[in-house]
């Protein structure tokens, strides 16, 4: 995920993963990386999706 978020050069980010919704055994949830710009906040928007994989497990099925 930080790898597709990434900005060459940028030391200091930060996610925010707001609340998901789907259904159950498969949920998806909206994310943000902020980083600073100056004096300015930019944002990259995408999403996450996880999966039940049985047993209390989740794994990542889908990501950005």
């Amino acid at each position: 995920m930080e790898t597709f978020f990434s900005n060459a050069g940028v030391k200091v980010r930060s996610f925010e993963i707001t609340t998901g919704h789907g259904h159950p055994g498969q949920y998806t949830f909206p994310i943000v990386l902020v980083t600073p710009r100056g004096s300015r906040i930019a944002r990259k928007f995408s999403e996450i999706t996880l999966i039940e994989a049985g047993k209390n497990d989740w794994v990542v099925d889908k990501l950005p």
